[in-house]
């Protein structure tokens, strides 16, 4: 993909699971469907995205570290703690917006922040580049 930044795709996203015998990604770590990935045809792996379930409005930001989904209609493969954070069926419509990060940031915070005292702010999540 040339610019990702230009980026937007809707269609439908399909949900996958490790198979057995095959369960490392196109980036080479082990597929974990505990963790907030998914697998796209063109965007750059290591990459981020983020998915919006356009039936409920639901949000999240997966990382791109696998390549499909193939053979089929889908335009995204989700971990199954994604679909489920989405609450999202193999028939449901989403909307992928990559998130395009500074090279030289060596961390993405997000800015939702949690109050962990009164003094204190907190990033609630934290993704490596």
């Amino acid at each position: 993909m040339q610019d990702p930044s230009r980026f937007s795709q809707a269609g439908l996203a399909a949900i996958y699971d490790a198979e057995p015998g095959s369960n490392l990604t196109a980036s080479g770590e082990a597929f974990d469907p505990t963790q907030l990935t998914a697998a796209h045809p063109t965007l750059p792996i290591p990459s981020y995205a983020r998915i919006t379930n356009l039936a409920n409005g639901r949000m999240i930001v997966v990382r791109i570290n696998d390549r499909g989904p193939y053979g089929n209609d889908r335009v995204i493969s989700l971990s199954r703690a994604a679909a489920d954070r989405l609450n999202t069926s193999n028939n449901t419509k989403v909307r992928i917006d990559p998130i395009i990060v500074a090279r030289m940031v060596r961390f993405l915070v997000l800015v939702w922040l949690v109050p962990q005292s009164p003094n204190r702010l907190t990033p609630c999540l934290h993704l490596p580049i």
